[in-house]
């Protein structure tokens, strides 16, 4: 999808929904952007940059998770811990005497990026 392609989307959903007001000259002229203007206001956000990339690189951006909320500070050992959970593929006994899927389960200190104990 291509600049022009979502220009021209654009325009018919305007024409589609407001076939009444389009009628009269004024209010269409006032409605409707003009392609220059259009183009300049995709540039200020970034979406022109962004359709002019390569389908490939698009979709490697869309499949890649988003960045953390917010990054982590510790000053002292302890103070934040990070604890990460991954199945494993291996079935165990347990208290029961079910057979069970086991897990591991590590904490990470954020401050002296060690595994915490």
């Amino acid at each position: 999808m291509d600049i022009q392609t979502v220009w021209e989307e654009v325009l018919d959903i305007v024409q589609d929904r407001f076939k009444a007001e389009l009628e009269d000259p004024q209010e269409a002229q006032r409605l409707l952007l003009k392609r220059a203007t259009f183009y300049r206001r995709m540039d200020d956000t970034g979406l022109a940059e962004y359709l002019a990339a390569p389908t490939r690189r698009r979709a490697q951006r869309a499949s890649k998770p988003l960045p953390p909320y917010r990054p982590s500070h510790a000053r002292r050992p302890g103070e934040v811990v990070q604890i990460d959970t991954s199945p494993l593929k291996v079935r165990a006994l347990g208290d029961d005497a079910q057979v069970i899927s086991a897990e591991l389960t590590s904490a990470i200190d954020v401050a002296s990026r060690s595994t915490a104990r």
